[in-house]
């Protein structure tokens, strides 16, 4: 197991200093560092999320149902398909347009090799429809600035043509799958998206669904996940397990792979409860 940990200085070799402003970034500077370990498949997960504890480095691959070049990653969609926030919808065309931030040509799969990829993982690529792009009922006050700084700079390519520049997926980025046998291409396009300053939910899983064949999704081997966004729900879970990462590991629920956000520094503040 290794940690990335930002800035680091210390002398844990099961520590990889990483330095950078996204999670691609990190992504990007480990390659010199796992490559040599040799794995078949490296895990990658986000440090506030729980995995199930029945998962191992032995049983990885069976319990996900992985060939040996097969990428994980537990719903990947098209952005096109998605209704998400506003930010990842622009973020697909800012990142590309209008000229890239870095040479792309050599740097990535041209479109036409993108779109068959995306074919081969049963993704569409399609022009964007306009409600996923002005969902402004969704807006606070204090993030309509933001709004237009990021619709203003596309708008007229948007009023011409909605297609995006470069197929993009997305999803739910906390946790991955990369097999060894790709992960050189998966961090080099993990460092592009970087450098294009594409949103993370969507850079991620792109890089993935560019690098492998096949990317096997949770649902195929009848995994779920559990995400508490709300702040309500989040303390009534946390109650609901006395604060207590060993009742919640006794307790995982059976056919869910992770449960996220778990974050630990709310957890162990309270011996007992009740």
């Amino acid at each position: 197991m290794k940690f990335l940990v930002p800035f680091y200085d210390g002398d844990d070799p099961d520590v990889i200093p990483v330095s950078a402003s996204s999670e691609q970034g990190y992504y990007t500077q480990v390659l010199t560092a796992l490559a040599p370990l040799g794995a078949t498949h490296y895990l990658f997960l986000n440090d506030d999320l729980l995995l199930n504890p029945v998962v191992s480095a032995a049983n990885l691959a069976d319990l996900l149902g992985l060939g040996p070049e097969d990428g994980f990653f537990p719903i990947l969609k098209s952005v096109c398909e998605t209704d998400s926030r506003w930010t990842p919808m622009f973020s697909s065309f800012t990142a590309f347009m209008p000229t890239p931030r870095v040479p792309i040509s050599d740097a990535l799969p041209s479109r036409e090799q993108a779109e068959r990829l995306f074919a081969d993982h049963g993704l569409p690529v399609r022009p964007l429809r306009w409600n996923q792009l002005l969902r402004v009922h969704r807006l606070t006050p204090k993030d309509v600035g933001a709004y237009l700084r990021v619709a203003l700079p596309v708008l007229g390519r948007l009023l011409r043509d909605r297609s995006l520049p470069y197929p993009v997926a997305y999803g739910y980025s906390d946790m991955c799958v990369v097999p060894g046998a790709h992960l050189a291409d998966f961090c080099r396009y993990c460092g592009v998206f970087t450098a294009l300053g594409l949103f993370v939910e969507i850079a991620i899983p792109t890089a993935l669904a560019l690098a492998c064949a096949k990317v096997v999704q949770m649902d195929a081997k009848g995994w779920s996940y559990q995400a508490i966004e709300e702040l309500e729900l989040r303390e009534r879970f946390e109650l609901e397990h006395r604060y207590s990462v060993h009742i919640l590991l006794d307790h995982f629920p059976e056919h869910t792979i992770f449960i996220h956000p778990v974050k630990l520094t709310r957890w162990y503040t309270i011996e007992n409860v009740g």
